[in-house]
């Protein structure tokens, strides 16, 4: 298998990880096997919303597909949420607190990060411009009046600091000997690269300098490479062999629908490419998305539920 399918199939493992048990326990871990599946599983989760909010961002800024301010800062929301969660854990639902003084530390990183693009969000377009030069510098109109690139930039340093935090915890699990260490730090990392190539789709076709049809294609590449690894996944092999009978045909008809709204969404990607797309093509785009994120998640509960029924 090439590298890249490799990676890719490590992505897929990280779309059932947690439908998977993690092996025997060690003797002294530093959390337990639920606890990190509970942390990457949040801390990932980040990466998605990272990306998000820039692609959020772009659309509102450029007034394009009805973006609204209250979703961007929906999406703060949870992004605070989903922080609040890591700093102080919740052993109701699985998540610890920083189990180590570097782990806190590292939390801290992601919270500076994610700092100016709360405030960002928040303010109003006066203030979004007083403040980018507050975090950004001097403005500058050459290219990027908006500042939409520099807002991006910004994001891509949080979900930099949130890779950072998951890696942490992947070292870590494989320090107290679980296994899928691997497969749960790349939670998220689907969701995210949809989020990412929507993001990057809006900037093509709205001629923001520094963004190359090569971007956007890189992008569409990576979410390639897993797709088409995903039916090797142990998890996936188990919940659609024939004995798994009505679970097992569910399971294969989410995938057969998820590899047919990646195809669409593709097909609104190459038109953007071209330089033949319109508005109309970047409605559809954020819809197909949309599907396809909620695909792989009915894909996940599909997984658990077939592996949970045993076999006919």
């Amino acid at each position: 298998m090439s590298g890249a399918g490799r990676r890719g199939l490590g992505v897929c493992a990280g779309l059932i990880a947690g439908l998977v048990l993690l092996g025997p326990r060690p003797a002294h871990p530093t959390l337990l096997d639920f606890e990190y599946e509970g942390a990457m599983k949040h801390a990932g989760r980040l990466r998605m919303l990272g990306q998000r909010i820039s692609k959020q961002n772009v659309l509102y800024q450029l007034h394009l597909a009805d973006q609204h301010k209250l979703q961007l800062m929906e999406t703060a929301r949870q992004v605070d949420a989903a922080l609040a969660l890591l700093r102080a854990g919740d052993a109701a639902i699985g998540v610890p607190r920083p189990p180590t003084s570097e782990v806190q530390e590292q939390v801290e990183a992601v919270e500076e990060a994610w700092l100016p693009l709360s405030q960002l969000v928040d303010a109003s377009p006066y203030e979004y411009l007083r403040r980018s030069r507050q975090f950004m510098g001097p403005r500058d109109d050459r290219g990027d009046p908006l500042r939409i690139l520099q807002f991006d930039r910004m994001a891509g340093q949080f979900v930099a600091e949130v890779d950072r935090l998951v890696e942490l915890y992947r070292v870590s699990c494989h320090k107290d000997e679980w296994v899928n260490c691997d497969e749960l730090a790349f939670f998220g990392v689907p969701e995210m690269l949809a989020e990412r190539l929507l993001k990057e789709m809006v900037m093509l076709f709205a001629g923001v300098n520094g963004v190359s049809v090569d971007r956007v294609k890189a992008t569409r590449d990576a979410f390639d490479a897993f797709l088409a690894t995903v039916v090797e996944i142990d998890a996936v092999k188990r919940a659609t062999v024939p004995e798994r009978g009505p679970t097992g045909d569910h399971v294969r008809a989410i995938l057969r629908e998820l590899e047919d709204s990646w195809r669409r969404l593709v097909r609104e990607a190459e038109l953007v490419m071209r330089g033949h797309a319109e508005e109309a093509n970047l409605r559809r785009a954020l819809a197909m998305q949309q599907i396809v994120v909620d695909d792989f998640q009915r894909l996940r509960v599909a997984i658990e539920q077939a592996v949970g029924a045993g076999v006919q």
